[in-house]
């Protein structure tokens, strides 16, 4: 079983301006600025970028059938139009909650889904939407971006080369020299993962200390990580800042030499939560041929990190990217459908990190990062030994776990992991390519991405001869959890359990009796054809069948409706037994009974059909 996404196009009705100023710049040589077409800037002036947002309320996102819908809701205006660029400061200020999970993965937010036709209601009878359109009219999506399922309880074995029960990714961070930076035409200093606890930016300003901090990570920080990992023969990818690569040509050659991956980090090291996609798509695209310039090869891997809604849709349309990586949502690498493209992710990690050494809550010392690794690596590898094989990943940065008091805590764990058999240290390359071998990506139809049309005629006939069900069911608010079995199950439940009592009553009748008349006949749904036989119905003796005859007679004389129960969940005395014993229920008690039935039926059935 591969695990499967798709995300649209995102096309928001939003006025975004993007200006460039000319202002002095400080004393210093001939720079590499990557908001301007020429990538060297005169010594005499620097280029510095800033957006003039105006977000009007609301906002909508659509597209045409076929494709995923979503519709967000702005209720206010912002406007930013500093010029000294204190939006930006902002925004990496507000970095540590961004990317410690507060505004969610963007892949979240990217699939879009039909709206209802509008003959149709946009939601069935009986059932409240999951946004209170009293407070948000706008608001209503039918189709829920966010895959909260994933792999399921039964995720696939990862099949690892050489039977090994854990992959170890290690990840070193190039950012330094890719930094907000004034030298860099940005219009403030970096504030973000550095030793300077609460650090702001300083707009306009260059930042001594700060950038002295990026600089020992070039200087010393990378130099104590390479002997590290060059000595202990671990493989390592590195996410390289294109700007920060072409600005440390030796610590590129040391890379290269061993036999290091290198995968871009974007264009610089900056904030991109507020990129107007087309800039955002020119800086990939910018950050492609930088490196491939400066490395002598493009990227086969991406990882941005400060990324906005639109980056992973955006470096999957790409298209020359082996794997990707902002996400932060598995254990396992996974397929993603973006357009006519699969393109395979490799998620992250913002736990096993160093960056948490520059975070609250954090560590604060070597063993205490030890201890966080050991700890994960022991849970992995007893799931690896038990079958379920999976991937850890480890972050890491020049500038935080070079430190010398730091990087004996990530040193005492690659000696404990090393210590095990079983263990493959692996590029991300070297992950995505055996994932790609063992783990090809199938596309399959589902259930979210349906129209109206192929919806119903795929599952109307799950709750028998009622189609009725899953016309309303289909205008329900659908997402990746109901392409399952179990998902579909429920949001056909929902319908059945909010419809009127007569409604739920001539779902009750329209099943057939149990080896009844129909049966004889041979005129019941394949679907009760195989049930029915499924317990040994279709081969009753002749005094089995006089029985179930008069049980059938005395029950739907009782209770109006044919006796109803998920046979394959029985043997044929089972079925007996529970005939005999349901008849002795009152009335209210038996139609509850019989509705509990038909939705085991239902998922059963669906069980057949999908995951």
């Amino acid at each position: 079983m591969v695990m499967r996404r798709r995300l649209g196009d995102a096309e928001a009705d939003r006025h975004m301006v993007e200006e460039q100023r000319r202002r002095p710049r400080l004393p210093g040589c001939a720079q590499i600025v990557a908001d301007l077409e020429d990538q060297l800037v005169n010594p005499g002036r620097e280029g510095l970028h800033r957006q003039d947002r105006h977000l009007g309320a609301p906002v909508r996102i659509g597209h045409r059938l076929g494709d995923l819908f979503a519709r967000a809701l702005l209720d206010a205006e912002q406007r930013d139009a500093d010029p000294l660029g204190r939006a930006a400061a902002r925004g990496v200020e507000n970095m540590g909650g961004q990317i410690s999970g507060h505004r969610g993965s963007p892949l979240r937010r990217l699939w879009r889904a039909s709206p209802a036709p509008a003959s149709t209601p946009l939601r069935p009878p009986g059932n409240r939407p999951l946004i209170a359109p009293e407070k948000f009219p706008e608001a209503q999506m039918i189709r829920y971006p966010r895959d909260m399922r994933g792999y399921g309880p039964n995720p696939p074995d990862a099949q690892w080369p050489g039977g090994a029960r854990v992959a170890i990714s290690l990840v070193l961070n190039y950012e330094e020299g890719g930094e907000n930076c004034i030298l860099h035409g940005d219009a403030a200093s970096e504030a973000f993962l550095s030793d300077v606890a609460g650090a702001a930016m300083w707009p306009g300003q260059r930042h001594w200390n700060m950038e002295s901090i990026y600089e020992y990570g070039a200087r010393a920080g990378f130099w104590r990580l390479h002997r590290l990992f060059t000595a202990m023969q671990i493989p390592v990818t590195i996410y390289g800042v294109a700007t920060a690569l072409a600005r440390n040509p030796e610590q590129l050659a040391a890379m290269q030499d061993a036999g290091w991956e290198i995968a871009s980090h974007g264009l610089k090291w900056v904030e991109h939560k507020d990129m107007p996609e087309a800039e955002e798509r020119r800086q990939i695209a910018e950050a492609i041929r930088l490196h491939t310039e400066v490395v002598g090869e493009r990227p086969r891997g991406w990882y941005t990190g400060r990324c906005s809604v639109n980056t992973v849709r955006l470096t999957a349309e790409e298209g020359g990217f082996d794997w990707i990586s902002d996400t932060y949502d598995d254990d396992l690498p996974y397929w993603l459908e973006v357009g006519d493209r699969d393109q395979l992710v490799i998620p992250y990690t913002l736990e096993a990190n160093d960056m948490r050494f520059a975070t609250s809550p954090g560590w604060i010392e070597g063993e205490m990062f030890f201890q966080y690794l050991k700890d994960s690596f022991d849970t992995l590898y007893a799931e690896g030994l038990e079958g379920r094989a999976k991937m850890f990943s480890i972050g890491l940065h020049n500038r935080l776990i070079g430190r010398p008091g730091k990087i004996a805590g990530l040193k005492r764990f690659l000696d404990y992991a090393k210590a095990h058999e079983g263990v493959w240290f692996a590029r991300r390359g070297d992950i995505a390519r055996h994932w790609a071998t063992v783990h090809p990506h199938h596309r399959i139809e589902r259930p979210s991405q349906m129209d109206r049309a192929r919806f119903v005629a795929a599952w109307g006939g799950i709750f028998e001869h009622s189609p009725w069900i899953a016309e309303r069911a289909y205008e329900l608010e659908l997402g990746p959890a109901h392409d399952s079995a179990v998902g579909l199950a429920n949001a056909l439940a929902r319908v059945f359990r909010t419809a009127t009592p007569a409604e739920r009553l001539g779902v009750l009748q329209a099943h057939p009796d149990l080896a009844g008349k129909l049966a004889k006949a041979k005129r019941l749904t394949a679907e009760s054809t195989a049930e029915q036989a499924s317990a040994g119905l279709d081969a009753l003796t002749d005094a089995e069948r006089a029985r179930f005859e008069a049980l059938n007679t005395a029950y739907t004389a009782k209770f109006g409706f044919p006796f109803i129960i998920a046979v394959r969940d029985h043997t044929k005395d089972g079925i007996l037994a529970a005939f005999e014993s349901r008849l002795a229920h009152d009335a209210e008690t038996e139609f509850a009974e019989a509705c509990r039935q038909v939705e085991r039926i239902a998922t059963l059935r669906l069980k057949e059909l999908l995951p």
